[in-house]
């Protein structure tokens, strides 16, 4: 059976306002892609094939993991978290919705922008949905058939894409 690792980047700018800013690995992100490559050394994992996003965070979550030391990391924009902060523009732009304020406000913002977004709503979205769907389903696809034992280093939107695709 085929096991896949999928991880998500470090932990990021978490005072960002756009895509650019976000991208980058905080201390702690750092810390933790070590932390998280130790217990992968500790316990002897060995990845048949080791994948990245191409987004820096997770880039440099990779380069930190240290356990892929005799496989070549491959990139795959595939594995691109959505661009939450450009859709989160379109729909105050659009739909007068505000960015939240706080943690708290952020889901029901992130449900907001979902929503028109799965519904083709949003003008000039950079990706729609349907393409989202298409790309995680294609890159799932890669990762379970290059080996027994794969780790996939990439962000929140496309592990829970591909754990709701694995659970319908």
């Amino acid at each position: 059976m085929v096991q896949i690792f999928l991880v998500r980047h470090g932990q990021a700018n978490s005072e960002a306002k756009d895509e650019i800013s976000y991208d980058k690995l905080s201390s702690l992100g750092k810390m933790q892609a070590g932390w998280l490559g130790q217990y992968f050394k500790k316990n002897e994992f060995t990845f048949d094939a080791c994948f990245s996003g191409t987004l820096l965070r997770q880039r440099d979550t990779a380069d930190l993991l240290e356990p892929h030391n005799q496989k070549e990391i491959i990139r795959d924009p595939r594995l691109n978290e959505i661009q939450y902060y450009t859709l989160s523009t379109l729909v105050e732009e659009q739909f007068g919705k505000q960015p939240p304020k706080s943690g708290l406000d952020f889901e029901e913002h992130f449900q907001f922008i979902m929503s028109k977004w799965k519904a083709a709503e949003i003008v000039n979205a950079p990706e729609s949905y349907v393409d989202f769907v298409e790309r995680v389903s294609q890159v799932s696809d890669v990762l379970k058939d290059s080996g027994d034992c794969i780790l996939a280093v990439t962000s929140g939107g496309i592990i829970a894409k591909v754990l709701q695709n694995c659970l319908v």
